[in-house]
């Protein structure tokens, strides 16, 4: 009997060391992009079915923040969303005091680091590890998509390899400012000559930070940096981001209609429409009074 039981008790034993290699194991910071196509144009509308996730950790300049009034003084989310050829992104981040003049990552910014074969290397590996830099109210310059005052990627300045295709509309909002940013795929992965296939699970590596500047003339100590991530997140270190898992959650984006395939009469007679779905136009836009 007592062999029984301690038979037992080391499976039990073995059974709960094993689930926690297995929970250590697990990479313990995860979002996920629902599936769906956005349109750019600094709407929030559209990401009202997606999930938003703080970033929340601050990783320099705790003093900084104003003591009882933290979230209007610096605050922010993000959501993500994907189809087969871009990676959509939307920002809302809350900032009292707008600081846009000055060096590139001294005033009010955000950085998007994709991984996106997620090799989670200790440094940048030249191949799909990528620093994407967007200053606050800044336009992107399409004709000059390498040019690394929006970005640090792994290519040069001058390369005819830049993010071809990203798009980025920022708007201005009372206390603070919204973002949103669309990559093709083939372009982060321009450089890979092993290209991730992009479906419903993939898993790349990823992380955002916002910076929130006071004051340009002082530097860095007016600053504060927010990162999604812990005290292990190091913005240089691919190995410590988190994981996107993009997810089949479907996410209603834009108005669809769908037209049925006939050949009708053009005869002001709509009898031979009858089996056609009607859609209301419902919304005024004008003149309700």
């Amino acid at each position: 009997m007592n062999k029984n039981r301690n038979f037992l008790k080391a499976l039990l034993l073995g059974a709960i060391m094993l689930n926690g290699a297995n929970a250590m194991a697990a990479d313990p910071l995860v979002s996920q992009a629902s599936k769906g196509r956005i349109a750019i144009d600094a709407d929030g509308g559209e990401w009202g079915l997606v999930t938003a996730t703080p970033i929340d950790y601050v990783n320099y300049g705790a003093t900084n923040l104003t003591t009882g009034a933290e979230a209007a003084d610096f605050s922010g989310s993000f959501k993500t969303t994907w189809d087969a050829k871009k990676l959509y992104l939307y920002f809302d981040i809350k900032d009292d005091i707008k600081v846009k003049k000055g060096t590139s990552y001294l005033v009010d910014n955000l950085e998007i680091w994709l991984d996106v074969n997620k090799s989670k290397t200790a440094t940048f590996d030249g191949i799909d590890d990528i620093k994407i830099r967007i200053n606050r109210d800044t336009t992107l310059t399409s004709g000059a998509p390498g040019d690394n005052t929006l970005g640090d990627y792994p290519w040069t300045a001058t390369s005819t390899d830049g993010m071809k295709g990203m798009n980025v509309i920022q708007k201005e909002v009372t206390g603070g400012y919204i973002v949103e940013v669309s990559i093709p795929w083939d372009s982060i992965q321009v450089k890979n000559p092993n290209k991730i296939a992009i479906g419903e699970n993939t898993e790349i590596g990823f992380g955002v930070y916002i910076c929130d500047q006071d004051d340009a003339a002082a530097g860095g100590t007016t600053r504060t940096k927010l990162f999604w991530g812990d005290a292990t997140t190091v913005a240089g270190n691919p190995s410590t981001w988190g994981t996107l898992k993009l997810a089949g959650t479907p996410v209603e984006t834009t108005l669809v209609l769908q037209a049925a395939k006939g050949k009708f009469a053009i005869d002001a007679d709509g009898g031979d429409w009858g089996l056609v779905t009607a859609t209301p136009v419902a919304v005024v836009n004008y003149g309700a009074a």
